[in-house]
């Protein structure tokens, strides 16, 4: 996923030296050791948001046939939840992982959500064995993560449910791909 328009992260390693130490030895801890610009870059780019709605639904719109929208519902008995509803065609494990990636993405950005839910309704479900949906829900109070996989044709077989307990929102977040929820 792509980041909002900002600053290239090598904004800093472009300072002279003089501007950068000085920078430095007023804005960070004095525990730190020495760091060079690149790594006072990386670690900045890790704390600055990368995303917002209208970039992760841009980036959405990119993947081939997908579209996206964000709203929210009542899920869970929980009012307001910020739901992320996509259509693309999920014809193999690569298009999976886009799911597990844009939710553990839309989870995160552009702000920690206390509840986030996701579907991507698959709009080409010509096989069997191919996948008629797949569902995310993850509710940080509760570390509760569930996620369905609703195999196609849609209603001749039952989905597939997982419900993982004791998920940090820290390690739902390195969640890039499908083997990854399964092994949280």
């Amino acid at each position: 996923m792509s980041a909002i328009s900002c600053p290239p992260p090598t904004v800093l390693v472009n300072l002279p030296d003089v501007a950068y130490w000085h920078l430095w030895r007023f804005s960070v801890p004095a525990a730190w050791d020495d760091q060079s610009p690149e790594q006072v870059t990386a670690f900045l780019a890790d704390l600055l948001p990368r995303y917002n709605e209208k970039t992760i639904l841009a980036e959405i719109a990119a993947w081939p046939g997908a579209k996206a929208k964000v709203t929210t519902q009542t899920i869970a008995r929980i009012p307001h939840v910020p739901c992320l509803e996509v259509t693309l065609p999920l014809s193999s494990a690569a298009d999976l992982d886009f799911c597990v990636a844009t939710f553990t993405t839309f989870v995160r950005w552009p702000k920690r959500k206390d509840a986030a839910w996701a579907c991507f309704i698959n709009t080409n479900p010509l096989v069997d064995g191919d996948i008629a949906s797949f569902r995310a829900f993850y509710r940080s109070d509760e570390q509760l993560l569930r996620f369905v996989l609703w195999p196609a044709p849609a209603g001749v077989s039952p989905p597939v449910e997982h419900e993982k307990m004791n998920v940090s929102f820290d390690e739902l977040c390195q969640a890039r791909t499908l083997a990854d929820l399964h092994a949280l």
